[in-house]
């Protein structure tokens, strides 16, 4: 955490199955168990059924990390996949920036020819929602919605990836999401009426040696209730990663965000402008499992916050 007191952290727990329901049917779970101050809570991340048409088109029905830009699909509640202790801001489950998850369908397929593999897909989901604002924030607002929809209107996501056959490490992506995102009050009244529109780009470029990565997500967030008007915010990040005899991984990353102080989603949740610049060493001790010590340096833009530093070491495995 974020606290200056030192202390130990039981990470999470995430349970992960892959089953084959028949041809070209399956099914995926993962279920997290996440600690926290208040106890351990348990949250579906993943619940779905697919079936696999050809390469080109499949269909999946249920529950999912959102497929907007790379992190929050390559990683998801997977800390020994990712070299870093700490998932960027940007994408950082809890926060309310990127929305993480979402429930509904998903038509996705990859194509290939000589010069390039496209990876494509589309999603029509429930959106955004929430049960009420407070003083300190939306409650609700960046969940899944899992067993209903605040409102007619489905969120809408596409997602585009071309991989250059000249040069296999590099991935590079766009895609979008688009909804409107609505909060009631305990009297059913309206409290919330935004319609946000998110666009990110990323790039990869992934060997045996090199792990580099760049994600910028933009958000365009009309108040369609207040007087807020339209606000437009950013959060981004740059790492690198660098892999010495198969066990060690020196890696820094940059990451930056900034929101604009009327924005109704983004600003309510507590979130506020900031950088961090982040840096440390993982050691692979197995296959499956791996120990990383990392400094960061998180420096709020608002003159009225201190800058500090952040130490932290994990501990991650698989089995």
């Amino acid at each position: 955490s974020d606290s200056k007191i030192a202390a130990f952290r039981l990470g999470q727990l995430s349970l992960h199955a892959h089953g084959d329901l028949g041809e070209n049917l399956d099914a995926v779970t993962e279920i997290a168990f996440i600690s926290s101050s208040s106890g351990v809570s348990t949250a579906i991340a993943r619940l779905f059924i697919g079936y696999r048409f050809d390469d080109m088109l499949r269909v999946r029905a249920g529950k999912w990390h959102k497929p907007i830009g790379y992190w929050n699909t390559t990683y998801t509640h997977g800390t020994l996949l990712q070299t870093t202790i700490e998932t960027p801001l940007v994408v950082k489950i809890g926060s309310t920036i990127v929305p993480i998850h979402e429930t509904g369908l998903w038509a996705l397929g990859s194509y290939s020819t000589e010069p390039v593999r496209l990876d494509y897909g589309v999603t029509i989901t429930n959106g955004q929602g929430g049960t009420s604002t407070t003083a300190t924030g939306i409650t609700g607002i960046g969940g899944s919605n899992d067993t209903a929809d605040l409102n007619t209107d489905k969120a809408f996501l596409f997602h585009l990836r071309a991989h250059p056959s000249a040069i296999p490490a590099l991935g590079i992506g766009i895609s979008g999401n688009f909804e409107g995102v609505q909060s009631f009050g305990s009297t059913s009244a309206l409290t919330l009426d935004v319609t946000q529109q998110i666009y990110a780009v990323d790039l990869q470029f992934i060997n045996q040696q090199i792990e580099f990565l760049a994600e910028y997500f933009y958000f365009n967030d009309k108040d369609e209730l207040g007087t807020a008007g339209t606000n437009k915010s950013a959060g981004s990040y740059v790492q690198f990663g660098y892999t010495i005899a198969n066990r060690f991984i020196p890696y820094a990353r940059y990451e930056r965000i900034s929101v604009r102080e009327a924005d109704p989603i983004i600003k309510n949740g507590s979130m506020s402008d900031q950088q961090k610049a982040l840096a440390g060493l993982r050691y692979n001790m197995t296959a499956n499992s791996a120990l990383k010590g990392e400094f960061q340096h998180i420096d709020p833009t608002d003159p009225a916050k201190d800058s500090y530093w952040k130490y932290a070491a994990q501990w991650a495995f698989a089995f």
